[in-house]
């Protein structure tokens, strides 16, 4: 066999296992294709054997995810849901309250009657609060008067729960927070926020000191009696934590380093753009949302990402809320909330949103038509199943599904 032959023959091989992996074979031969038609083949190959990589196209994003929107400075505008999609009322978790705060900070449903709720801003003392009917109504629930603020909460079941206080305390219940016990964490390095649990009932915590920029990852097997150190690394901001069976998954605006159970490294991806929120979708496929950028999404772990739709953020809302994931179902298709601009009523900001929905492989985008102002602005979501999310909106909790 010739040079030209042998040419030939490791090109096409080539060309099968580098561009489409999944469909070569390793026992194939060819010996009566021309060059030409070699490359004919490659073609075809890529528009159909590869599709299912190719439905995301890395040279283009939806750009009308925010377009021809009827601003309003009214703070009480209400909040509407993007077309396909209904969003209604379940009811009014501080209706109770003893102060007037404008939002709940942080909700959370360990099953469908049972929710824990707390709000802080405007409050000389942070309120908690509990509903055991779905969420229809919701009671004040008492907390020791040491403390003084709530920074995040975490059940693992409708009775036992945490509750990270004053930056550097736990507060656990056993009973649904009919009973209390505030505990000390020894030997911190700067301030506790991020709390979860894992499936087999594990907490994790993360101690992060903000003069080095360094987040201690802490794991107790024994409902918060004894702390184990099972991770450091220097992440820059405070990270948010995702716990799942493969991984522990560490992200803030700049780095997404994911953990083993161990506490081995598994991998550390520095985000190309400022994120304000991100997803963990499955163990491959992330999604994160940058005000100043738009919304990209990954399907190899972050080494290579594709924005699927625009975003309308600006410098001069960077610093307030800034853009919110509601929920991705899949790296194609989700929700998220769009800043789109500001305006100032009375010398106080009010941030101007939208829902909107992207569909990119319907090459679809829609938003929920009038921006609505800070006071009901989303603060926390809940998927409480497929096409169905629970979403904080100032001091309401609102379901969000698809019709």
């Amino acid at each position: 066999m010739g040079a030209p032959e042998n040419l030939r023959k490791a090109m096409e091989s080539e060309l099968s296992l580098r561009f489409c992996p999944t469909f070569a074979s390793p026992n194939h031969t060819t010996t009566n294709l021309s060059m030409r038609n070699i490359l004919l083949l490659w073609v075809l190959l890529s528009l159909f054997s590869c599709r299912e990589e190719a439905d995301i196209a890395p040279t283009t994003s939806l750009a009308n995810c925010g377009q021809g929107l009827e601003t309003s400075c009214d703070p009480s505008t209400p909040l509407s849901a993007p077309a396909g999609y209904r969003l209604d009322t379940i009811g009014h978790v501080l209706k109770n309250s003893n102060a007037n705060s404008p939002f709940v900070n942080k909700f959370q449903f360990v099953n469908a009657q049972y929710g824990y709720a707390f709000a802080t801003v405007g409050l000389e003392k942070p309120e908690f609060f509990r509903t055991t009917d779905g969420g229809a109504s919701w009671g004040l629930v008492a907390t020791p008067t040491a403390v003084l603020d709530i920074n995040n909460l975490q059940f693992r079941d409708d009775n036992f729960g945490v509750l990270v206080v004053n930056s550097s305390q736990l507060l656990l219940t056993d009973d649904g927070g009919q009973n209390w016990r505030l505990q000390e964490m020894e030997g911190l390095q700067g301030q506790l926020n991020t709390l979860a649990f894992d499936a087999a009932g594990k907490l994790y915590l993360i101690d992060y000191d903000f003069r080095e920029g360094e987040s201690t990852l802490l794991k107790s097997g024994d409902d918060g009696a004894t702390w184990d150190r099972l991770f450091v690394a220097k992440t820059g901001r405070a990270p948010s934590l995702q716990v799942s069976s493969e991984a522990l998954t560490l992200y803030n605006r700049e780095k997404v380093i994911r953990v083993s159970a161990t506490g081995d490294l598994l991998s550390e991806v520095t985000l190309n753009v400022r994120a304000d929120d991100f997803q963990l979708i499955s163990e491959r496929e992330w999604v994160y949302l940058a005000i100043e950028g738009g919304v990209f999404v990954t399907r190899d772990a972050g080494q290579s990402w594709t924005k699927i739709a625009e975003s309308r953020g600006s410098d001069n809302i960077a610093d307030f809320s800034g853009g919110r994931i509601i929920g991705f179902e899949s790296a194609t298709k989700g929700l998220f909330v769009n800043p789109v601009g500001y305006c100032t009523e009375e010398e106080r900001a009010v941030e101007e949103c939208v829902i909107a929905s992207v569909d990119y492989t319907a090459r679809d985008c829609q938003i929920s038509g009038t921006a609505y102002g800070t006071n009901t602005a989303m603060r926390h979501r809940q998927n409480m199943g497929p096409g169905r999310w629970y979403l904080a909106v100032g001091e309401y909790l609102m379901v969000l599904k698809e019709e």
